[in-house]
């Protein structure tokens, strides 16, 4: 899908503007000389199975506001796919562990270019409900922090969208084809 290096990039920024951490990326070179989007890797990355406690819960500092405002972004740009696999755990500089999300690519207009802003992530059987669901019943999903991010987020203009966009160009100025990006990105 052409469009999920765009949407990608869109939900990464967004994502760091909300204090939502995500590994770095990079626009990269690929084989063909395209240029595709990239998450760096991240080094001592813990599974799921080593940040659980011993009643399975994750036993991650400030997880619950961590996946309650990753949960909200989700419903904002409609991702599908949320599910554990799409969280990173990992030591921090300061030695405690730390979550990280990744792989928006099922989400904004990679997930619905005729309606980025559905609800087909809220469908019982996308892995983005299922998630929630998990999180829910094990106690780490705050509705009021939900709640209140998805305000902010409808109270957004297109105009206030859109001051993402110079940044975003000068980002992908030398992508294979800047003119898709630029089409949505002014279609908000």
């Amino acid at each position: 899908n052409g469009l999920i290096p765009a949407t990608e990039l869109f939900c990464y920024e967004l994502a760091n503007i909300i204090d939502i951490a995500t590994p770095n990326y990079r626009i990269i070179e690929m084989l063909d000389n395209t240029l595709a989007f990239g998450s760096e890797w991240e080094g001592g990355v813990k599974s799921l199975e080593q940040v659980l406690d011993k009643d399975g819960k994750v036993d991650v500092p400030n997880f619950t506001d961590f996946a309650s405002k990753l949960y909200a972004l989700d419903l904002f740009v409609n991702n599908i796919d949320r599910h554990f696999a799409n969280y990173l755990f990992r030591d921090s500089y300061d030695g405690k562990l730390i979550s990280l999300a990744f792989d928006f690519s099922k989400a904004w207009y990679a997930n619905n270019d005729k309606n980025p802003f559905a609800f087909d992530c809220l469908e019982q059987d996308s892995n983005t409900y299922i998630c929630k669901c998990s999180l829910k019943e094990d106690g780490n999903l705050n509705s009021v922090i939900v709640e209140d991010l998805i305000r902010v987020f409808l109270k957004l203009t297109p105009f206030e969208l859109k001051f993402l966009i110079p940044y975003l160009l000068n980002i992908v100025y030398k992508v294979t084809n800047p003119h898709s990006l630029i089409v949505l990105l002014l279609n908000l």
